[in-house]
């Protein structure tokens, strides 16, 4: 019985311990703790075939070639396997897509999907299991839409790129390329350090290369678009990914199309706002609050329930007061300018 503190030095076994608690009215309490350990990033695996029983073919055989790797080498040895056997899966509507954290995680979870299309169960029996499969039918052409400016956070791209070699190849461009354009790296951008807030004529260059890093690294599953879109300076990376512009040329597009906003002489440069309601609902607290003067319209009409304004700055704030005592969330966008608006 351990009665003081005492060293435990960690070891090659997670350390492990019994604590007792005994109490004066009779009832005792016993616990066994154990020591976390960090699990193994997990890897994804994405297939697409004719069927789900294709695709769960396709992962037998990788689950197979994996079989034998160390979980201290199963990162590396998954990426460089994964690309293979999806470039022998054959094109299709049925998809599936799992994690995994290990060779042995990676064969249980391929025996549980055989199994359970063995006893005829359904794809979305699977889901619990971390194990996503479906098989709808193609009932059109593949849509890709690239977002503008407003969605960013630091940090993007950080994890992926370590991931996917797509992905550093595309930011490694970025830096070169954005290095000749301002004299600068972009990556900054991407991951400021705490507290640093980038340059306005870099945060679109960031997005749009966020854009085209995405769509890289998806190609190695097979999503690739029939149809690319964009909204804003997403309408560049659509381009890009597109194969109609060249990544170089969109760098130097997204930059002179910012420029010629920032030189802009403004006494208010206004702001935008994404607002959770339809466009139609939206208009009507626009119409509302540009009533009592300035400059207020609807940006964009991103979906049913998501909206964005953009306006000068007086306005917007009475438009979100209008829209918290009406209940509806209103979130300012991390932009310079009251973008798609006259001002």
């Amino acid at each position: 019985v351990v009665r003081a503190r005492t060293p435990w030095p960690p070891g090659a076994e997670p350390r492990r311990g019994g604590v007792s608690a005994f109490g004066i009215g009779g009832s005792n309490f016993h616990a066994i703790v154990e020591e976390p350990r960090a699990a193994p990033a997990a890897q994804l695996f994405a297939f697409a075939g004719p069927s789900v029983d294709d695709c769960l073919a396709e992962l037998s055989v990788l689950a197979s070639m994996l079989q034998e790797v160390s979980p201290e080498d199963f990162a590396d040895a998954a990426r460089s396997t994964r690309e293979q056997a999806t470039a022998r899966a054959p094109a299709g509507p049925a998809r599936l897509a799992l994690t995994a954290g290990s060779s042995q995680d990676l064969e249980r979870r391929a025996e549980a999907l055989a199994g359970a299309r063995a006893a005829g169960q359904a794809p979305a029996a699977l889901e619990p299991l971390g194990l996503f499969a479906a098989a709808a039918p193609d009932a059109g052409p593949r849509v890709v839409l690239f977002p503008g400016q407003g969605a960013q956070y630091p940090g993007m791209l950080r994890e992926l790129a370590g991931e996917r070699p797509r992905v550093a190849a595309i930011l490694e461009r970025a830096d070169a390329g954005w290095q000749a354009l301002t004299g600068r790296p972009l990556r900054p951008a991407l991951w400021p350090r705490d507290g640093e807030q980038p340059p306005a004529e870099d945060l679109h260059a960031a997005v749009f290369t966020v854009s085209c890093a995405l769509a890289a690294a998806l190609e190695p599953f097979g999503v690739r678009g029939e149809i690319y879109v964009g909204q804003s300076a997403g309408e560049l990376a659509a381009l890009v990914a597109a194969g109609v512009l060249d990544f170089a040329d969109g760098l130097r597009a997204i930059r002179a199309r910012t420029l010629a906003v920032l030189e802009l002489p403004l006494a208010d440069a206004g702001c935008m706002a994404a607002v959770a309601c339809g466009a139609a609902e939206l208009a009507e607290l626009v119409a509302a609050v540009a009533a009592d003067g300035g400059i207020l319209v609807v940006a964009a009409d991103n979906c049913p329930r998501s909206s964005l304004a953009a306006g000068d700055t007086a306005a917007m704030a009475r438009l979100a007061t209008r829209a918290a005592d009406a209940g509806i969330e209103v979130v300012t966008l991390p932009v310079s300018h009251a973008y798609h608006s006259p001002v």
